[in-house]
């Protein structure tokens, strides 16, 4: 059965976010970020998908599954079960369906993990990536934790 690995760079350093993909073994990095930006220059898009090269992990940015501005909205005043509606919606769209069939495919013949900022898979729109693969392919997920 295929497996998906998910992780999240908040309060990690490069350095231990990337130990924590080589460990794992994991070959593809997903970016799930709407916008693959960060403050921290390291997790930038062009910076990371070089920093993922030098480690021999390939990098993918699929801003189409990001997490929409009103499912933001929601999470970011607590309340979940709207964040969770609304990103469910999300992945129903066309584009969305389509980034999770090249995911589900990835997933077959590569170790592959999904990347956002959060570090609480709990509190990600990850978590209902990898539920949604599970439960439309049959695809199991652990979530990695990178150490502070």
């Amino acid at each position: 059965m295929s497996r998906l690995f998910t992780i999240g760079y908040e309060r990690a350093s490069l350095a231990a976010f990337t130990d924590t993909l080589t460990h794992a073994r994991v070959s593809v990095l997903v970016d799930v970020r709407l916008s693959p930006h960060s403050r921290r220059r390291e997790f930038a898009l062009k910076h990371l998908g070089a920093g993922m090269a030098e480690r021999g992990i390939r990098y993918l940015s699929r801003p189409d599954l990001g997490t929409p501005p009103p499912a933001q909205a929601a999470a970011k005043a607590g309340d979940m079960a709207t964040f969770e509606r609304l990103y469910r919606e999300h992945l129903d769209t066309a584009v969305a369906r389509d980034d999770l069939a090249e995911l589900a495919g990835l997933v077959e013949g590569e170790v592959a993990c999904v990347m956002c900022y959060e570090r609480d898979p709990k509190r990600c729109h990850r978590r209902l990536i990898a539920e949604t693969l599970r439960r439309r392919d049959g695809i199991l997920s652990q979530d990695l934790l990178p150490p502070r």
